[in-house]
Parts: C-alpha cells; sequence; structure tokens
C-alpha cells in the first residue's frame, strides 16, 4: 500500500513540473534575451575599497558570442530561454586572460514600467578569483567615454 502511495506521489509530482514546465516556456516566441543586443552596463568590483563605485561598460551579445568593450575581446554566450519575458545566459570573456565569466538574466521590457530590455549578472574572473555585479540596460548606441585611458584594466583587481 505504501509503495502505491509513494508511486502515485511520485507521478503527481512528475505531472505537476511538467505543467508548470510548459506554462513557464509558453506557447509564445520568445522575445527576451541577450542575444543580439547592446547593453549600457554598471560593473561593480568585489575588490575595491567601499563606496564600490560602479564602472561604465558596453556589453555586446552577437549570436553565441559576449564581449566587453572595456577588454577588447569575446567569448561563448549561452542562453537558455524561460519563457517571452525571461531568459538566463552564460557569457564568457578572455578579457586578457583573465577569463570572466557571468551568468544572469535578462527581461524583455514589455513586463517593467521603464519599457526597456535590462539585465543583471554575477561575475566571476577566474585567474585572480575576484567577484563583479552587473547590470544593464539597453542600448544598441552605447559608446565608452571619450575620456584618457586608465592604465590596467577595471576587471583587474591588480
Amino acid at each position: 500500500m505504501a509503495k502505491r502511495i509513494l508511486t502515485s506521489l511520485s507521478f503527481l509530482t512528475f505531472l505537476t513540473l511538467l505543467t508548470v514546465s510548459l506554462f513557464l516556456v509558453g506557447a509564445e516566441p520568445v522575445k527576451a534575451g541577450v542575444a543580439g543586443k547592446v547593453y549600457d552596463v554598471w560593473v561593480s568590483q568585489s575588490f575595491t575599497s567601499p563606496p564600490h563605485d560602479p564602472f561604465f561598460d558596453c556589453a555586446r551579445f552577437g549570436r553565441n558570442t559576449m564581449s566587453l568593450d572595456k577588454c577588447g575581446d569575446s567569448g561563448p554566450l549561452t542562453e537558455i530561454p524561460i519563457n517571452a519575458l525571461l531568459s538566463l545566459w552564460i557569457g564568457r570573456v578572455p578579457c586578457g586572460g583573465l577569463n570572466l565569466v557571468f551568468i544572469g538574466t535578462a527581461i524583455e521590457r514589455a513586463n517593467l514600467p521603464s519599457g526597456a530590455n535590462v539585465i543583471g549578472a554575477s561575475g566571476l574572473g577566474q585567474t585572480e578569483g575576484t567577484n563583479f555585479g552587473l547590470e544593464g540596460v539597453e542600448n544598441p548606441d552605447c559608446r565608452l567615454p571619450t575620456a584618457p585611458e586608465e592604465e590596467g584594466s577595471p576587471y583587474s583587481a591588480e
């Protein structure tokens, strides 16, 4: 009897998870996502002294690549659509040997009062063991300011 109850509960759990998954994925085409978009991003570093002022960068996403203007190179991008308004993504940028990895979300503008597509991510500098917070707003015209170049990368703790 107990085995039948467990089997029934397992089947009900499976049906519930399947129903929720189908509801989340939906039948609509996916609009959310970073692929093919450019974002103004502000990046906070774990290794700076308080107040941890973020720096500005441009994040560019190809169909399956991610680049950061302050790094000057690109790496692979993987994106997982959740539904028409949300996707998860993982981007890797070599960044001159710092080996940055960002894991984030993209939210479609239709779901937000601001009317703008936004992203948020946690990042890791694998070479130096650093952490980053990244947030951004879609802007196809993103450009870095023409201020004098700072020495070194803002993604480096050294």
